[in-house]
């Protein structure tokens, strides 16, 4: 459970309302309140899950969800999309400098 979660998100929409060109708003909501939510965790899930490699993978249910997930989108989750992509685009950013 998420205690910081009000604290956080008055946060965030105030550094968008500050750098936005476009009125913001946004409530919290719980997330099995919303199955776009729980979709959009679950995908969040397999993307971080499948591109850790600080952590043993030992799981076979969160394996076998990548694996249907790459699938369906046939490609890989540990490679970045190419920016023209339109529906399922994965970002890898790295750090700069050192490690």
């Amino acid at each position: 459970m998420d205690t910081q979660g009000s604290a956080r998100a008055k946060t965030l929409v105030d550094v968008l309302k500050h750098h936005a060109a476009c009125p913001i708003y946004a409530h919290i909501i719980r997330s099995h309140e919303s199955q776009l939510i729980q979709l959009c965790d679950l995908l969040v899930g397999a993307v971080t899950y499948a591109n850790r490699t600080d952590i043993p993978r030992h799981s076979p249910i969160k394996k076998e969800v990548i694996a249907h997930i790459e699938q369906a989108l046939r490609r890989n989750l540990t490679y970045g999309s190419s920016p023209w992509e339109t529906k399922f685009n994965l970002f890898k950013f790295k750090q700069r400098g050192g490690a």
